[in-house]
């Protein structure tokens, strides 16, 4: 499944759907004491394009010096005897 994000619009009428006048509001029954009150140290986002090569190139280093049983041409002789080959 893909995240497609809402635009400003479709956020304030969801928020207005739910009766809330911002996302903190969703937050105000959590005690304060338990909010982080600083911004997560978390890496850049990544357009979807960007993650899928990123798995892309590290199944490639990962897949370095085997045999792929999927490669055109093998398949057909899986399970084969060799008399057939």
């Amino acid at each position: 499944m893909r995240y497609l994000p809402k635009s400003p619009a479709d956020r304030a009428a969801m928020q207005q759907a739910i009766g809330i006048r911002s996302i903190d509001d969703l937050f105000s029954p959590i005690p304060a004491e338990y909010r982080l009150a600083r911004d997560l140290n978390v890496p850049r986002q990544m357009a979807e394009s960007e993650i899928v090569d990123y798995f892309k190139q590290r199944a490639k280093e990962n897949g370095e010096g085997y045999t792929s049983f999927s490669e055109p041409g093998l398949t057909h002789t899986i399970g084969q005897s060799s008399s057939t080959l």
